[in-house]
């Protein structure tokens, strides 16, 4: 389903409205220009069976963006260990890694999402947007 296509950059979990305000404040002063995002390659994870697109090379605007928000929370995942990537499928068996048609995607702005409702998943709702920077050049 199209609606529910993302791209993670920190995963929060469940957070109390003080930590989401914080997160909020820290989106508002991040200025990091537009960016393309080409997904080149299908990879998954076993675990949660899991296929999805990501970047051979990730745009090093994403990683910085990525770094900058999850400084900025709480339990922080291990930068080194990030994977940028848009799951395209679940409950799909081993997948191989793949070099695939390569689909430009413009990166114009970035989002806070909630889902579910009290733990349980469910639909993605928007709890802010903030725009990237767009005729500024990349780092």
């Amino acid at each position: 389903e199209s609606s529910r296509l993302h791209l993670t950059l920190v995963f929060l979990g469940a957070v109390e409205s003080a930590i989401q305000a914080r997160l909020c404040s820290v989106a508002q002063t991040i200025d990091l220009p537009a960016f393309t995002l080409v997904l080149d390659r299908l990879s998954g994870f076993q675990g949660p069976q899991i296929a999805w697109l990501g970047p051979s090379r990730p745009p090093r605007t994403l990683l910085d963006l990525a770094a900058t928000l999850d400084k900025n929370t709480i339990g922080g995942i291990d930068n080194d260990r990030f994977r940028p990537h848009v799951s395209v499928r679940r409950g799909i068996g081993c997948v191989a890694t793949a070099r695939v048609e390569p689909i430009e995607w413009p990166v114009t702005h970035f989002s806070l999402l909630a889902s579910g409702d009290g733990g349980q998943p469910g639909a993605y709702r928007e709890l802010g947007c903030w725009p990237l920077e767009r005729g500024r050049p990349a780092l």
